[in-house]
């Protein structure tokens, strides 16, 4: 689509999304519940706010929007501009030098993955 065909589409058609009226009141949800404050709380703020949203539709909101946010990686590596293998925006498709660590000694300490094995083993139903 050209420009002109994208913007004449704009003006004819509303996105199907609707926004959230919940949305520009995130980031205080967000400092509520890490204060510890409960949903109902949250609701009450919500509604002093003149939003009203039930408690299970505000957990449903706050469960699909950290959902996403899982999804979406912390630092996507650029999309790539050319096919040149010298060409410094590809470096992150060259092999790796940092060093491999076995799955046993991460966190600085070794593990004794059999007597893991065992633990898993006896606490199972």
């Amino acid at each position: 689509m050209a420009n002109t065909e994208l913007d004449e589409f704009i003006k004819s058609f509303r996105p199907a999304a609707v926004p959230s009226r919940v949305a520009p009141h995130l980031e205080g949800i967000r400092q509520l519940r890490a204060l510890g404050y409960s949903l109902k709380q949250v609701t009450l703020y919500l509604a002093s706010k003149g939003v009203t949203i039930s408690v299970s539709g505000l957990s449903a909101l706050l469960r699909r929007k950290q959902e996403r946010l899982a999804m979406v990686p912390d630092n996507p590596p650029p999309l790539p501009r050319s096919t040149n293998a010298s060409d410094p925006l590809l470096s992150h498709l060259q092999p790796s030098t940092r060093p491999i660590v076995d799955i046993d000694q991460i966190g600085s300490r070794k593990v004794d993955l059999d007597a893991l094995a065992r633990l898993a083993r006896s606490t199972r139903n």
